[in-house]
């Protein structure tokens, strides 16, 4: 069998992993009010990479016209091990790829605040059209060695990816637990300064392969159902719906997968509501215009208002006066 054909039928046990794992979130969310997506079967996913990776003898799925010798990873991740701490082990990992491909798509960046891993593959030599999954996993698997590393400790602060915005959460990317981007330029993991310097714990490789995933599952399942990363998740998600002109709950609930009453009560457990947060992103958006010069009639018209009398009551909630006494 092709090495094209077997990855189509592992993309096809993709999809069924993750429409599993979302009925069955589904369900455990309405006993347990869990957040949907922290059950999606990752393991199963990992495993099935593996059996491609035996199947085929490389590790690119067929991507690359530079294929990976079956045991790239388990060399590389060998060195991660050598590493003692997360920004250590992200300097590794880049320039070990980057040997293994022949070219230079893995970097890693500093700043004052952030570390972030990036992966830009506009000039990889793929042989066939790209498919963000493969990045995506690879990543996720750097993401979960390094938590598993950091005793659980780690968090990121975001991830980038080139994927689509998809019409619903994607499963499999909710596992980084962070806000995620979409249609980026490139892929990036990005950390607190903070969590780069946390320093790893000594392992085996056989240990990262048999405890590091079903670990990070015990980890997410044993955390509180609306814990503060959640929290800043569900609440980042809210205010991008609205940014993009949705002002609706019951609209925002849908696009988020569940009901409008489980969206106020993820809300009200995260001691906010619908209504401060949209005054708040709506109030932010009016000021950034305003100071662009913008009349009121077209910034009511931008927040999506149908008429310019609910604005006006709108911003005087919001900066305790009329728009007239703020207009520029």
């Amino acid at each position: 069998m092709s090495s094209e054909k077997y990855f189509y039928l592992c993309r096809q046990e993709f999809n069924k992993i993750l429409s599993s794992a979302t009925k069955n979130s589904e369900k455990n969310s309405k006993k347990e009010n869990q957040t949907v997506s922290t059950t999606v079967d990752l393991k199963a996913c990992f495993d099935l990479c593996n059996h491609f990776f035996d199947k085929s003898n490389e590790e690119s799925f067929g991507f690359s016209q530079r294929p990976l010798k079956r045991g790239t990873n388990d060399f590389v991740y060998s060195g991660v091990l050598r590493c003692t701490s997360v920004k250590e082990a992200l300097f590794f990992v880049a320039q070990a790829f980057n040997v293994a491909h022949g070219g230079d798509y893995n970097f890693v960046t500093c700043c004052s605040d952030f570390t972030k891993y990036i992966v830009n593959d506009e000039s990889f030599h793929y042989q066939k059209d790209e498919n963000p999954l493969i990045i995506e996993l690879a990543l996720l698997q750097l993401y979960i060695t390094l938590c598993y590393l950091s005793n659980f400790t780690l968090e990121l602060s975001a991830f980038y990816t080139k994927r689509k915005q998809p019409i619903r959460n994607s499963k499999l990317l909710s596992a980084f637990k962070c806000p995620i981007h979409y249609e980026h330029s490139q892929y990036e993991l990005i950390f607190k300064n903070t969590h780069s310097q946390k320093t790893l714990k000594k392992a085996s490789l056989n240990e990262i392969k048999l405890q590091a995933i079903p670990g990070y599952l015990r980890h997410i399942l044993s955390t509180s159902t609306i814990n503060n990363l959640s929290d800043k998740y569900l609440i980042f998600e809210v205010e991008k719906a609205i940014r993009n002109g949705i002002l609706s709950q019951q609209k925002v609930a849908e696009i988020l997968a569940m009901s409008a009453p489980t969206l106020r009560r993820r809300l009200n457990l995260a001691n906010t509501n619908f209504r401060s947060i949209s005054d708040r992103v709506l109030s932010e958006l009016t000021a950034e215009l305003m100071r662009k010069n913008m009349d009121h009639q077209k910034i009511s018209e931008l927040l999506g208002y149908s008429d310019i009398r609910s604005y006006r009551r709108a911003y005087k909630r919001w900066f305790n006066n009329k728009p007239a006494l703020n207009n520029r």
